[in-house]
């Protein structure tokens, strides 16, 4: 008997640290006890004792005196939710769940919130696996409570962690039946009775009422036939549901049970109506395709290879096959995707296991003529791939390579018709398979390249194989115009004129490919030898001319492998004004390149103008800034032109030049200062006092300052303009 004894708050708040200080003592954490005589064994008896005294003052203290004695429900579930994990902790640590589910359990039964909260509280340490043993009472109360609180998939949570031997097998598996808690029913029958067929038989019978309505199953029932599925996987793989092994000398047992109950020909008590092989049946219907993947993986067993000539052996893969034949194709019931998906798991199995698996030669064909036929409801891929396993790994036998070669056509099934093409040194129609299949298509270049160079092809398979890549030249440009460029260059033996002729009708397309030829070459993926001839180099320039215009004065500046005068021609009819000025200096005509830039200049000071002369107030203000920077551009292309060559001129040569640039400034200046605003006005003599300050190096400042002076173009205005514009040549000349 317990004496209870009265204690203070703090008192029982010090409880908690002579627990800790105890536990320190039997942990071999306390270098030693003062008080307690005898040797470490008797010690630790007094000690525990002690523990269990003052867990008891504990427990006491935490009904009477520390507990709330009024406010919210919640204020008392905190309170025991802090007291019963110390008392769990203590009883585990001393070994003494009898204390734990006797009297402690006992006085916080007298309260329902404590006992709710204990009842909650031993729920962690289930799952942990520390408490795997509860005694029934207490199990029927953490049951009910759970039950109560519609908590019970918790319950079943916890039960696959306990020992069996705990529970009251009758209530646990009566409430898992009532709530449809399938894990534990499982874990209950496996671990409890080593009986694994027979809560199969219990959820195929749940299953089968569930399809039996013809409606759509619902969630749950999705649930279970997907948890039979697994359960069933797993028994035949010789692993425990849902984690870990089933007991090695039970594995054997089980698989050939479970085999027993999915290939029987009736159940044990059938109606009239049952048809053969009711649960195969059953869950082909459910989901063909997945029940078929778990057959898959359970023929890979070792017990499936062992030397058995009986093809009536449960474990026989002959026998099983042969089942699901008559199920499917023997019988009604299936749609033609169902059967498909038996076709696609045949096709895979006769290519795994040749020897082991026999089908009539008119089945056989069937199977390829589902695989090769297109289907909604199974995919392209999945049936290639089947396809294309049995092909590779023989499981075509003797089959006419001819018909093969057809099927696979038909069903465009490009890895398949490769491997054939393969067989048959066809290789020019595997280019067209590479062609056909997006993740072959940027492989196709290394292909041709292999084949064009490598001394196992022969030169009428070169032939045929650079013949079909020159029919194809519009596909592999689109692909890569630089890979195709390389192939041209590199490995095939037609001339380049040749090639690009090919594609006159299409000058896009000869531009993309040239456009290929001449950046590979400066990029380096196409080789340098061989510069292509002046021709192609001016038809290149022309399709620039005509589709990207853009880029001509770049490729002018950086290629000279084009005759001048042709060039010049070319992008004088398509009036490229910076790149005429630039073949014509190339040319050596100054003054000609000079014109064109100057009338350029013109040209864009002119629509400068019309957008400042419709007014201030319908001035566009980004339109104007857009025009000044193109004037600036080429008022920079000018005065370099004429800094890149006045210099070896004459003095009245250099004169021309510069002060006709100079003319063409302040006259649009005095012009423009009418139109423009204040801001753009001011960036417009920027570049007037650039244009002088430029020229100041070329002609002598006297010069200057008489044009300046006598010439009426370079009145500006106000005498203010003037010296500013002299002052500034000033500051440029000292």
């Amino acid at each position: 008997m317990i004496m209870k004894s009265e204690l203070t708050f703090d008192q029982s708040r010090q409880l908690q640290g002579r627990l800790q200080l105890a536990n320190s003592f039997l942990n071999g954490k306390a270098r030693a006890v003062i008080g307690i005589q005898g040797s470490t064994v008797e010690k630790k008896i007094v000690v525990t004792e002690q523990i269990l005294n003052l867990l008891h003052k504990y427990v006491d203290a935490s009904m009477n005196q520390t507990c709330p004695k009024s406010g919210a429900v919640y204020l008392l579930e905190e309170h025991f939710q802090e007291v019963i994990p110390v008392c769990v902790d203590q009883c585990l640590l001393l070994g003494r769940l009898d204390i734990l589910f006797g009297t402690i359990y006992d006085e916080f039964s007298a309260d329902m919130i404590a006992k709710g909260v204990f009842l909650e509280c031993l729920e962690p340490y289930i799952l942990n696996d520390k408490l795997t043993s509860i005694p029934p009472h207490v199990m029927k109360d953490f049951v009910e409570h759970y039950r109560d609180k519609e908590m019970v998939p918790n319950v079943e949570a916890c039960i696959v962690h306990m020992d069996i031997a705990s529970l009251d097998i009758h209530q646990v598996v009566s409430l898992c039946w009532a709530y449809g808690l399938f894990d534990a029913i499982i874990y209950v029958y496996n671990n409890g009775m080593n009986d694994y067929v027979t809560p199969l038989e219990e959820l195929i019978q749940l299953l089968k009422a569930a399809l039996s309505t013809g409606n759509q199953l619902s969630d749950n029932q999705i649930r279970l036939g997907n948890k039979i599925l697994v359960y069933v996987s797993c028994c035949l793989a010789g692993r425990a549901y849902p984690l870990g092994d089933i007991p090695e000398h039970l594995v054997y047992e089980v698989k050939e049970g479970i085999w027993k109950c999915l290939t029987c020909l009736h159940t044990k008590d059938p109606m009239e109506e049952e048809p053969p092989y009711p649960i195969l049946r059953l869950l082909l219907r459910y989901n063909t395709r997945e029940f078929l993947n778990v057959l898959s993986l359970a023929f890979a067993e070792p017990e499936f290879d062992l030397d058995n000539t009986d093809p009536n052996a449960v474990q026989s893969r002959q026998r099983i096959v042969d089942i699901l034949l008559q199920i499917m194709v023997g019988s009604m019931g299936f749609s033609p995707a169902q059967v498909g998906f038996l076709f696609t798991f045949l096709a895979r199995q006769m290519a795994k296991y040749e020897n082991s698996i026999i089908v009539d030669r008119l089945l056989f064909d069937q199977v390829l003529e589902f695989l090769s036929t297109p289907s909604e409801e199974c995919g392209h891929e999945e049936r290639e791939q089947a396809f294309l396993e049995l092909l590779n790994t023989g499981g075509l036998g003797d089959a006419d390579e001819e018909k093969l070669l057809q099927l696979a056509e038909k069903a465009k099934f490009n890895r398949v018709c490769e491997v054939l093409y393969k067989r048959r040194r066809e290789f020019d129609k595997i280019l067209l398979c590479y062609l056909r299949e997006s993740t072959g298509r940027p492989l196709v270049f290394n292909f041709i390249h292999l084949v064009m160079t490598e001394s196992v092809y022969s030169e009428p398979e070169k032939e045929a194989v650079q013949k079909e890549a020159l029919n194809q030249l519009e596909e592999l440009i689109h692909i890569d115009a630089n890979e195709t460029a390389q192939l041209v260059l590199q490995d095939f033996a037609a001339p380049l004129g040749e090639i690009v002729r090919q594609m006159e009708d299409n000058p896009k397309l000869q531009l993309e490919f040239l456009q290929g030829v001449f950046e590979g070459r400066e990029s380096g993926t196409v080789p340098p030898q061989g510069h292509p001839p002046p021709q192609i180099y001016e038809l290149y320039l022309e399709l620039l001319c005509r589709f990207k215009k853009e880029t001509v004065l770049n490729f002018v500046v950086t290629s000279d492998g084009y005759r001048l005068e042709d060039a010049l021609q070319i992008v004088r009819n398509y009036k490229l004004s910076d790149a005429t000025a630039y073949l014509l200096e190339k040319a050596g005509d100054i003054h000609g390149a000079f014109g064109i830039l100057q009338e350029s200049l013109l040209a864009k000071i002119k629509a400068l103008m019309e957008v400042a002369e419709i007014g201030p107030e319908n001035y566009n203000k980004n339109e104007g800034s857009l025009q000044l920077a193109n004037i600036q551009v080429t008022m920079m292309v000018v005065v370099q032109l004429c800094q890149r060559n006045t210099g070896s001129m004459d003095e009245k040569q250099r004169e021309t030049l510069w002060f006709s640039l100079l003319d063409t400034v302040m006259t649009s200046q005095k012009r423009l200062k009418l139109v423009l605003t204040e801001e753009h006005f001011e960036s417009f003599k920027d570049m007037s006092r650039h244009v002088l300050n430029s020229m100041m190096g070329y002609i002598s400042l006297p010069s200057i300052l008489q044009k300046i002076m006598q010439d009426p173009a370079y009145n500006v205005g106000k005498f203010g303009e003037m010296k500013e514009l002299l002052l500034g040549m000033l500051d440029t000349y000292t």
